[in-house]
């Protein structure tokens, strides 16, 4: 690929792919653009039926322009050419022509007037942004819809619509449902619920509120700018937000009302056995129990099992963890293991509940009462990080105390009770990463939500095994990882069986 002196060789392109040849990287350094560019970066965020990508823009005389090439690339077969001070594109078998510092141009044959100029500059050509529609609508042949003040491009219908319902059972909750599968990033903040869309090219149309007769969640409201969409929840109370399995609807209720579904309701008293001739049979003494925590520890509903185990990939949404490299966040390499140590514990038959699936803040006092009410018997908190090398498994930094009389403990120590019961799960992982050669370390550290956790609980800390911190995103990494500690899990319950 490479421009010719004399503008006879066109210039191919892939779909998908944009090639920079060198002659035009050194025009950029050597040949600065007519107007001032902007201070800071902007991009159009264009979504297709198939595909979703942004592309950079930048500012001439007060205006925002788009490399034209740059946007076309991922849409389809694209050529160029320069010809003396006309620049020649062909698009699809469609040709357009341009002219350094004019407004007008030509698409297939037609005359065209933009907006504003046409730049050829450091080796791109730049067309208005404003004027991208007429251009694009007759190129694709598909109706393009242009929303300039979000910088957001929607070509050929392609949209996720939403729809909101309030419902009241078995609690009060609003349900989302979107007409495709998303993934938005969540975070929480006093009388708030925030869902941001990057990828997702998510409309709604008018109203951009929505009120709902509810004490708790009161209204939602639709914004998009700056190329994303965002979806706000405002309430009276805290939020948490749980996906469908198709990941096509989100249920968004109180916290508070998630604990009281959970709570266990009161057995019915039997009726009296009828006379008989002989006299019952003494009935059997009823099985020891465990103390039950409180606030957060109730018996999920009668029709669903509790789990076994409950993996919690730590941070999520706004709260990214540590900064492992420039491209690598805590946050990733958390629920990477965390799904890879979900699926490896099913298939050892232990029902196992992930407390975040994907790119959503969970606050520490939020995952401590969704793992109690739960009553699984084991849970693992997943961290990730670059100082030492191997896995580090924590239990709570606690003194062990006797199980208190009544049915409540604590909130604040309530993983006192429990703390055996982790120290043996801690040891029995640790025997497990020791067989694949793994160096792991044992220790109490003061790490929430442990001491909130009325279960066997740990969290580990993974580490890369050498300076490499990619190996962090490795999946055969994380497998093996995640593989040992499943197996150290089954150990422990089996009561250290091998």
């Amino acid at each position: 690929m490479r421009w010719t002196e004399r503008g006879r060789d066109w210039l191919r392109r892939k779909p998908a792919q944009i090639p920079f040849p060198a002659l035009a990287l050194a025009l950029l350094l050597l040949w600065p653009p007519q107007g001032r560019p902007a201070a800071g970066q902007e991009y159009l965020s264009v979504y297709t039926p198939r595909t979703s990508f942004s592309v950079r823009l930048q500012q001439y005389d007060g205006r925002e322009y788009v490399g034209i090439l740059d946007l076309l690339d991922p849409l389809g077969e694209l050529s160029a050419r320069l010809d003396g001070r006309k620049w020649k594109v062909r698009f699809d078998g469609m040709e357009m022509e341009f002219q350094d510092g004019k407004a007008g141009m030509k698409l297939g044959g037609k005359r065209l007037e933009m907006a504003a100029p046409f730049y050829f500059q450091a080796g791109r050509g730049m067309v208005p942004l404003s004027s991208i529609v007429p251009l694009l609508s007759p190129l694709l042949r598909q109706p393009v819809e242009f929303h300039e003040s979000a910088r957001r491009m929607f070509i050929a219908g392609a949209a996720v619509h939403f729809t909101a319902e309030l419902v009241h059972s078995p609690a009060d909750a609003v349900v989302l449902n979107f007409s495709a599968p998303v993934n938005p990033s969540i975070a929480t903040e006093p009388g708030r619920l925030r869902m941001t869309f990057v990828r997702e090219p998510l409309l709604h149309p008018s109203p951009t509120t929505i009120s709902f007769d509810d004490k708790y969640v009161t209204s939602l409201t639709y914004h998009e700018a700056e190329g994303i969409a965002e979806l706000a929840l405002n309430s009276s109370v805290p939020l948490l937000a749980r996906f469908s399995a198709d990941r096509k609807s989100i249920t968004v209720g109180p916290v508070v009302q998630i604990v009281a579904q959970a709570r266990p309701q009161p057995t019915p008293t039997p009726p009296p056995a009828p006379a008989s001739a002989s006299p019952p049979s003494p009935a059997p003494p009823p099985p020891a129990t465990r103390p039950t925590p409180a606030p957060a520890v109730a018996a999920p509903p009668p029709s669903a099992a509790p789990p076994v185990v409950v993996v919690d990939a730590s941070h999520g949404g706004t709260e990214t963890g540590a900064t492992l490299s420039d491209n690598l966040l805590e946050k990733d390499v958390t629920l990477g293991i965390a799904q890879r140590l979900h699926n490896d514990l099913e298939g050892r038959g232990l029902p196992t509940m992930l407390l975040r699936n994907s790119d959503i803040a969970i606050s520490l006092d939020q995952r401590a009462i969704l793992a109690n009410t739960s009553r699984a018997r084991f849970y693992i908190s997943i961290h990730a990080g670059t100082l030492g090398a191997g896995v580090r498994l924590y239990t709570a930094l606690l003194p062990p105390i006797t199980p208190a009389n009544g049915p409540f403990l604590p909130w604040d120590s309530a993983q006192a009770t429990f703390l055996s019961s982790s120290q043996t799960l801690s040891g029995d992982i640790a025997s497990e990463l020791a067989k694949v050669n793994m160096a792991t370390r044992q220790m109490a550290a003061p790490l929430p939500p442990l001491n909130h956790i009325a279960a066997a609980a740990i969290a580990v800390e993974v580490v890369p095994s050498g300076a490499d911190v990619t190996q962090l995103n490795s999946p055969a990494y994380q497998e093996q990882v995640a593989a040992a500690i499943a197996a150290g899990v089954a150990r422990a319950r089996q009561g250290g069986t091998p």
